[in-house]
């Protein structure tokens, strides 16, 4: 049977996880058919890549696991799509899961002919078990499908699913490097020319574990990866805007906006703030040379804005950002 969906799975020392992920999947029969799971272990030292091969061994015609040298996250979309053969191509973390509306949304892509869906999810608070919808996007038709009529602002990864035929072949995604899932987002846009909406949510984004990239802590040590992922952004853009569809071009502008500010704000919560300061500066130099995203950082972050316009105030900001975070 040909397959509806590949699903590719970042596997990094998550054995208290990936058995949640992978049930979410396989305790569902058209899943079991239709769905291609490509578990791919990025060098666990836990019991990650014992527990997948032996659901490789009990589902062998739906799951196959890939034993790699750690990557990075980049590096198992890389591998995964090398050998993907479904429709379409989603990402799952190997700590996140789906949610029990996985028939209906396969149903819909086996009937779907768009280079890219996009669908609801789920924030999942760990704290307290609970579960926040996000929709960023508009649903006309009663919420059920429709073209886009607007600019896409901004896209998660937990929303996506691409045609796997658009990306194949044609995207290569950086390794050895955090925030490269945003960067997957910026190449489906690119290589995407046709959207349908799905108003049904399907992805259950952890939120809360120890660890994740998106803590203080994590993204201080991590804050060049986010450096580098925003100006390799900015100048594929450049090379590339052309290719874009009038739909993901001015949301593009603003989701690499996004990620600029992401780290202009993590630089904020440093301990000496003169190297801070200093860091910025250096970065937003660079930044200037693509004057449309930059201009785009100061129109969606007043801190940042006030932090190049009035430098006297960096201290003030800094301070200002991490009492509100508390």
């Amino acid at each position: 049977m040909n397959k509806i969906l590949t699903i590719s799975i970042a596997a990094y020392n998550i054995e208290d996880y990936i058995k949640e992920a992978l049930d979410s999947i396989i305790s569902n029969e058209k899943a079991r058919e239709c769905v291609e799971v490509i578990v791919v272990d990025d060098g666990s030292k836990d019991q990650t890549l014992e527990i997948a091969n032996k659901y490789q061994a009990q589902f062998p015609e739906t799951i196959i696991v890939i034993k790699k040298n750690n990557g990075g996250y980049g590096s198992t979309i890389n591998e995964a799509l090398k050998i993907a053969h479904g429709k379409y191509f989603k990402l799952l973390d190997g700590d996140d899961w789906f949610s029990n509306n996985l028939t209906e949304y396969l149903n819909i892509l086996e009937q779907q002919d768009a280079d890219l869906i996009l669908s609801p999810y789920y924030r999942v608070h760990t704290v307290n078990n609970r579960y926040e919808l996000v929709s960023r996007h508009q649903f006309n038709n009663g919420g059920d499908s429709t073209a886009c009529d607007s600019n896409l602002v901004y896209i998660h990864a937990a929303e996506t699913a691409v045609q796997t035929k658009c990306i194949k072949n044609k995207m290569i995604i950086s390794e050895h490097c955090f925030y490269t899932d945003v960067e997957y987002v910026h190449s489906v846009c690119r290589f995407s020319k046709s959207v349908f909406f799905i108003n049904l949510p399907i992805y259950c984004y952890r939120i809360g574990r120890e660890g994740q990239s998106v803590s203080i802590k994590s993204r201080l040590k991590n804050r060049q990866d986010a450096s580098f992922v925003s100006l390799k952004l900015c100048e594929d853009y450049r090379q590339h805007k052309e290719e874009y569809a009038s739909i993901f071009a001015d949301g593009q502008i603003t989701q690499i906006a996004t990620i600029i500010v992401f780290y202009c704000k993590t630089l904020l919560y440093m301990k000496n703030l003169k190297e801070a300061k200093k860091e910025m500066n250096i970065f937003l130099q660079k930044i200037k040379k693509y004057p449309e995203i930059f201009d785009r950082v100061l129109l969606i972050n007043r801190s940042i804005k006030l932090c190049i316009k009035i430098p006297i105030l960096f201290g003030v900001i800094a301070k200002y950002e991490k009492l509100k975070n508390r």
